[in-house]
């Protein structure tokens, strides 16, 4: 990718072969065969091609269901606040997860979903706590303006997602924005209401 971008889902991206870099935030990492990577994708992010580009399969999954998931270890407002997550997967799954999806059968895309909900599930399992002060919202995406904003406002979120009476009005104050002005952009941004 050209550019850094940004849209709502949850990214799971796992290289058949090769190596690929990756530019979460700007920071960059280092993703090889044989290895998922997780991350939220509202955070700016981009791929960065070389020569030892390799095949891979690249799933998205929608912010709302991971949520509802309630993952332990606060894995998704870990997610949200722009960790980037990678460990050693076994490549049978996700080629059978592709092959699910192309059939189309709902029974198989059931158990694809299921299977993807403990593959999270288990990897929250082996995080270590979190870690107790979070880095400024410009050090996790290494931006400014608009971006800025974005990360303060899913930091804040990610940190209360869990108050029921969490409100756009609450998210505004922190972020020192006015809510209608917030609301669009973070729409535009995040490709998703607020």
């Amino acid at each position: 990718m050209a550019v850094a971008h940004t849209h709502s889902n949850i990214e799971l991206n796992f290289l058949l072969t090769g190596r690929g870099v990756y530019l979460p935030g700007g920071m960059p990492r280092t993703v090889v065969a044989g290895r998922m990577a997780v991350f939220w994708a509202g955070v700016p992010h981009q791929t960065l091609t070389s020569a030892e580009s390799g095949d891979g399969i690249w799933i998205q999954l929608p912010l709302a269901w991971v949520l509802q998931w309630k993952l332990p270890r606060d894995l998704a407002g870990r997610l949200l606040s722009g960790e980037f997550f990678q460990f050693e997967f076994p490549a049978e799954l996700p080629e059978r997860w592709l092959g699910y999806f192309a059939q189309g059968d709902e029974d198989e895309k059931s158990v694809l979903v299921l299977e993807l909900h403990a593959t999270l599930a288990r990897l929250a399992l082996t995080l270590a706590p979190a870690p107790t002060q979070k880095p400024a919202a410009a050090e996790v995406i290494g931006a400014s303006g608009a971006d800025e904003h974005i990360s303060r406002m899913t930091a804040f979120i990610a940190a209360h997602y869990h108050d029921e009476n969490l409100t756009i009005d609450d998210i505004a104050r922190v972020v020192n924005l006015r809510p209608h002005y917030l609301t669009t952009l973070f729409k535009r941004r995040c490709k998703v209401s607020l």
